[in-house]
């Protein structure tokens, strides 16, 4: 089943819609005797399914970020991780107690950093790998594991300058939402 985002009081206003439309659907045979009855319960069912498609239709769309930023981040976050865990192992082999502490990075953390934290950490990893490159090929680092990760960063900062129309369209939806939810209101107060 699509899922719906709505708030608190659109959440209740749809199912009492929704149960309205059950009870009408109940009585059709009293419904359709009466043309402008007949009328306004349509209005009403359409008013329904407009609000559903709506809500899963904001519920599809991101807010703030761009679908490519988010998966950057994604792309960067798991590179980040994966080269810190190999340097951190090197680090631990040589007793280096600096690098090991830049390479500590638990994946919950990176989850919590700010976009500029998340670029800082990367690079912080990327200048202390590219250091070391060549004593990190045993353990499993190599030239293209360096380069994936220089992309990566350069990929994710071009990618917080792309903004895609998700916040407008977001509020577009909710304001439509709400002349909705009105409608129905009114369909009820003065048709049904």
């Amino acid at each position: 089943m699509n899922e719906h985002k709505l708030s608190k009081v659109q959440e209740n206003k749809l199912s009492t819609f929704i149960d309205i439309e059950t009870v009408l659907d109940r009585n059709s045979s009293i419904v359709t005797e009466i043309p402008a009855l007949s009328v306004s319960v349509l209005d009403f069912k359409k008013v329904i399914s407009d609000i559903n498609s709506k809500a899963v239709r904001r519920n599809t769309v991101r807010r703030g970020a761009s679908e490519t930023k988010t998966l950057k981040r994604i792309e960067l976050e798991n590179t980040t991780v994966e080269l810190a865990s190999a340097l951190y192992v090197f680090g631990h082999k040589n007793s280096d107690e600096v690098t090991k502490a830049i390479a500590n990075i638990p994946p919950s953390l990176l989850d919590r950093m700010r976009d500029t934290e998340v670029i800082n950490k990367a690079n912080s990893i990327l200048n202390t790998v590219t250091e070391n490159a060549d004593d990190l090929t045993p353990f499993g680092i190599t030239q293209s594991d360096i380069a994936r990760l220089r992309t990566c960063i350069e990929n994710y900062i071009s990618s917080n300058i792309n903004k895609s129309g998700s916040h407008t369209e977001s509020v577009v939806i909710t304001k439509t939402l709400k002349e909705l939810f009105q409608t129905g209101m009114d369909i009820l107060d003065k048709e049904i």
